[in-house]
């Protein structure tokens, strides 16, 4: 069952779907494509700056283009995804 929400990365409209691990949700974006994404990663999700989601929606866009699988961002890999493609780009958490 898909409810039509906001993309947890860019805030464009999207669908979210259950998962089979309860931990985890989908969300199909037309912008940034599918991913997984846990309930902790939405809350970190939403104290990032603009630009930050910004760089890590072009992140999730490059690897949903080369992934088998739906790409799954938990806090701690949304934190390491940011520092280590963007190491220039100055970012409140550090």
């Amino acid at each position: 069952m898909c409810e039509k929400l906001l993309c947890a990365i860019c805030r464009a409209k999207a669908e979210h779907y259950y998962t089979d691990d309860s931990n985890k949700y989908g969300i199909k974006c037309n912008s940034c494509g599918e991913y997984h994404l846990t309930e902790k990663a939405e809350i970190f999700l939403g104290l990032l700056l603009r630009v930050d989601r910004a760089m890590l929606a072009a992140y999730i866009r490059t690897k949903v283009k080369t992934a088998v699988n739906p790409p799954l961002l938990d806090e701690l890999d949304i934190f390491r995804t940011l520092v280590s493609a963007f190491p220039n780009q100055r970012s409140r958490f550090r």
